[in-house]
């Protein structure tokens, strides 16, 4: 989700997942996959480096989460080994 600021002035969060395509009308205009279209204060640019910094963290948790699993994991397999040995 990102923060988007309409013309009103009021935030909101749009699932950046949902976003078909944005235009400048002059006003940047948001068109979702469903049909629904919003007028953001935004520039395109802005929008655009707002997407890709909630997809960069998107894959940063996830890079950690896969260390994590490969961390406990390898905890496990060595624990097994030492109980083997003993």
């Amino acid at each position: 989700m990102i923060k988007v600021t309409d013309v009103g002035g009021k935030e909101k969060y749009i699932n950046c997942e949902l976003i078909e395509k944005i235009e400048l009308i002059p006003d940047t205009l948001l068109v979702l996959v469903n049909g629904h279209n919003f007028i953001v204060s935004e520039s395109p640019d802005e929008v655009i480096r707002k997407i890709i910094e909630f997809k960069r963290q998107c894959h940063m948790y996830r890079s950690t989460d896969k260390i994590i699993i490969e961390e406990v994991v390898e905890r496990k397999q060595g624990n097994q080994d030492a109980a083997v040995t003993e």
